[in-house]
């Protein structure tokens, strides 16, 4: 039995009878009705009751009186107003021509001062130098100085004393050391006196003769060589007519020794021969002599 609430309207599009048995619902009845999701009708139905609630809570709040807020008066700088003063400038005349301006009279230049004298030499005090006594380094010993060096005699000069004389070498051992046999024989006093010959003829057209000095011409050695020379040597000369030597002597017949040979040529240099008046040509005869005693 369906009881109606008297709060709720029931419609019903069909009437219903009590007393009829139910009919059969039809397949369009039995196919599901659709229905609004909760949520929705929860909104539809809210919806409009709080859109009124909010306004009425505005209009409210605009009805309440605000308190008054003091706004900041905005200070404005004054800005210090200058007086500017305005100068009127008088009339200036123009200025003169270059030609018309006059130039100022020269000024002579001041006298120079006079300048002191230099005082003189002995007049000026030269201050005597402040010696400070020496101070010692402490802990240091003193330095003792030492004994000046006696200066020795200066060594004496060393001359060069040259090459030896004839005389020395004529002492000298190692002089007699060089033998020369082949000049001490037969053969080359003819080989060398023919060619001295010929030179004498066709200079002078004259033909050397033998000469003894007198006294002879002795050449001796201060040692006994080994071996001995030959105890006669011969030497060429050419004698001009006043007496003196024309060129070099010859050697015709050696000694053996180189510095015995010397010192028979000295010899003949020395010895004075006689002034013919006429070029003569000489072979002259020295005696040689050793001292093997």
């Amino acid at each position: 039995m369906i009881t109606a609430r008297p709060d709720i309207p029931i419609a019903l599009s069909k009437p219903v009878s009590l007393s009829q048995p139910p009919a059969t619902p039809s397949a369009d009845d039995q196919r599901p009705k659709y229905r609004r999701p909760e949520s929705k009708r929860f909104g539809s139905r809210w919806f409009w009751p709080l859109v009124v609630l909010s306004v009425g809570l505005h209009g409210g709040l605009l009805l309440v009186p605000m308190p008054d807020i003091e706004k900041p008066e905005a200070v404005v700088e004054e800005e210090d107003s200058e007086v500017i003063e305005v100068v009127t400038l008088p009339d200036v005349a123009p200025l003169p021509a270059a030609a018309d301006i006059e130039a100022p009279p020269a000024v002579a230049p001041p006298p120079p001062e006079p300048v002191a004298p230099e005082p003189a030499a002995s007049e000026l005090v030269v201050p005597s130098p402040v010696i400070e006594p020496a101070v010692e380094p402490y802990g240091v010993e003193p330095l003792t100085p030492e004994p000046p060096i006696a200066e020795s005699d200066p060594a004496p000069a060393v001359t060069d004393p040259g090459p030896p004389t004839l005389a020395q070498r004529l002492a000298d051992p190692d002089q007699y050391v060089s033998y020369a046999k082949t000049d001490t024989e037969e053969n080359f006093y003819r080989s060398v006196s023919t060619d001295w010959y010929g030179v004498v003829f066709s200079a002078y057209g004259s033909i050397p003769g033998k000469y003894n000095p007198d006294p002879s011409i002795v050449v001796e050695t201060p040692l006994c060589p080994t071996p001995l020379p030959p105890s006669e040597v011969e030497v060429g000369v050419v004698v001009n007519p006043d007496g003196s030597l024309e060129g070099e002597p010859v050697t015709l017949r050696s000694t053996g020794y180189d510095v015995l040979n010397e010192q028979v040529l000295e010899l003949v240099k020395a010895h004075a021969y006689p002034a013919t008046g006429a070029v003569a040509a000489y072979e002259v005869k020295i005696f040689v002599t050793a001292m093997c005693s």
